[in-house]
Order: C-alpha cells, then structure tokens, then sequence
C-alpha cells in the first residue's frame, strides 16, 4: 500500500492511500527505476492527477531505496518542470542525493508514527473491551459501541452490524451508525437475503472483501443507500 501525506507545502487533512502494484506507480515499484509521464499509458495519466491533485504536464517518479539496500521505501513524485521542460536523468539524480542523506530521518520518522498508531489502537481497544463489560445487558447498546470504535479505528465515515437471523436465514442490521445523509438515524431494522449483497457474500464464505469503489462491485446492493440517501465509496467488510 502506498500513502500520501502531502503534496509540496501543503499537508493533506487525511492521507491518500492506494494500492501500489495495481496503480500508475506500479512500473516504478517494480522496476525500482525512475518513470516519467511518458512512460505511464495514456488512460492512466488521469489517475496520476488525481492522487496528486493537480494538472501534471510532466512528471519523474523515483523509488528511494534504504541506504544501499534494494529495501524500497518511497516513490519520490515531481511534478510540472518549469518553462515546461522535460524531466531529465539529471533530476532524478538530484533527487536520489537528496534521500541518500535524510532517508534515515524519513525511516525513524515512519517507525515513530507506526509504534504511535499501534499505542492508540491498543488503547482503544482496551477501552473498547472495558465498553463492552457494562453493555451485555442491553444488545442495541452494545451493538452502537462496537459499531463506534470500529469506525473511530478504521477512519471510517459509516458503520453497520447485521445479524444473522437463523429462522428465518437472512441479514439483520437492528442499528445504524450515522447511516443517513443528513446523519439521522434509521429507524427500525433493515433485512437482507443472507446470499444478498457483499455482506451476505462474506457471511456466505467466510471471505473478507475490501473493495475501493463500491459502485463499481457487482455484489455492492444499493438498496440501503437509496434508502437512506448516503452513498457508499468503500467497504470493508468481515465476519
């Protein structure tokens, strides 16, 4: 996976992430060699823009190794030579310095961040745990604190639980979290076919599903959106 922060001077409110091997950048990661523009097939050249949100009229693309292993550890992105003049061998080299002397500083840096977010993930499931515990009388309630931690631990905007309803062999979401628009709840319970949809497939085979677009995913039901007005862009979803 790779993950942008900022983009020149400016730090992104929420980093972009996206899976490296399938994107534009994947000729860079694998080759482990700088790319330009040209080398990216024209009906990608869009998504470039879009994960560095601006209109690139020449780019470099150079993988920065750690030290002088061959242990990859970012893409270094350029964007839009000045007096619109091409990327050069040249460039790429002066960016290869550049992260011969703070690639030590980039590694601390990601380590001191990754240890941060496992501290805070761990913290917040103990006090998950702790939630838990004093909820078991009441199923709604219970169910409204696991909902809310898995989105606060997940970044996510939505949750929802279903159910597996055996008399009757369908998918029950009793609470939602936030599910409308507008943020108002629904009322009621929703029911689904448990074959229905990505959470029967998942509750049907065991299988995890992450997927990017969901409107692109034939098993995504768009039932609940139409019904609720808030539209789905990514689902996680797991037994």
């Amino acid at each position: 996976i790779l993950f942008l922060q900022a983009v020149g001077d400016s730090v992104l409110q929420e980093e972009v992430r996206f899976a490296g091997p399938t994107s534009c950048f994947a000729n860079a990661l694998e080759t482990k060699q700088p790319i330009t523009l040209e080398d990216i097939p024209m009906d990608r050249r869009q998504e470039v823009e879009k994960i560095i949100r601006r209109q690139v009229h020449s780019l470099l693309c150079v993988p920065v190794c750690i030290s002088d292993s061959k242990d990859l550890l970012a893409l270094a992105c350029v964007v839009n030579k000045s007096n619109d003049q091409e990327f050069t061998e040249s460039d790429a080299e002066i960016i290869r310095q550049c992260f011969k002397y703070t690639a030590t500083v980039l590694t601390s840096t990601l380590a001191f961040q990754n240890e941060r977010k496992l501290k805070n993930q761990t913290q917040a499931l103990l006090q998950v745990a702790r939630k838990l515990f004093t909820r078991l009388d009441d199923l709604t309630k219970l169910l409204r604190e696991i909902m809310q931690e898995a989105r606060n631990l997940t970044d996510a905007e939505r949750c929802s639980v279903f159910l597996i309803d055996k008399d009757t062999d369908e998918l029950v979401a009793m609470v939602f979290d936030g599910i409308t628009a507008d943020d108002k709840e629904v009322q009621g319970e929703i029911r689904l076919p448990k074959t229905q949809g990505i959470a029967g497939h998942v509750a049907t085979t065991g299988t995890l599903l992450n997927i990017r677009d969901a409107y692109s995913h034939p098993l995504f039901y768009r039932g609940i959106d139409d019904s609720t007005g808030f539209r789905t862009r990514s689902v996680l979803t797991t037994q």
